[in-house]
């Protein structure tokens, strides 16, 4: 798999930076492509027909070397895969932000990376609603933005 600790790995500049440096964090994301498509092909070789959906990393408390821009970015390259490779991308990254849309909603994480109840409640009310759905109706990016 890859995610949220890929990106903490991968990504140390969060700061203000030169642009050399604000660009090798744009091509450290590019570095995630190949393995999420290597995971597409394999589940769409594995199940046929089946409707593939790609989750946005939730934004998180910059508490490690990325920030939600690092987010933004991993979340970006989820959605061309998801384009180019006939999948559905769940965007819940925006969701989960706070009213400045920067920040994560201290109301629904319980250590500003994990999600609490109220939080695994949204998430988890969206997913079914999206399981249930037929994703033939749905749109190929698919924005739980909806308070």
């Amino acid at each position: 798999s890859v995610g949220t600790n890929d990106i903490k790995y991968h990504c140390k500049f969060n700061r203000p930076h030169p642009s050399w440096v604000r660009e090798k964090t744009a091509n450290s994301m590019k570095k995630f492509r190949q393995p999420i498509i290597e995971l597409v092909k394999k589940a769409q070789c594995l199940f046929p027909g089946a409707k593939i959906l790609l989750q946005s990393v939730l934004p998180m408390k910059n508490v490690y070397w990325y920030t939600v821009g690092n987010v933004y970015g991993f979340n970006m390259v989820l959605q061309d895969v998801c384009a180019a490779y006939n999948c559905f991308y769940v965007d819940c990254c925006n969701r989960f932000l706070g009213i400045d849309g920067f920040d994560v909603n201290g109301n629904l994480f319980r250590d500003w990376l994990h999600l609490n109840q109220w939080g695994k409640n949204i998430l988890s009310n969206w997913m079914g609603f999206i399981a249930s759905s037929d994703c033939s109706s749905l749109n190929a990016i698919i924005n739980l933005d909806i308070r």
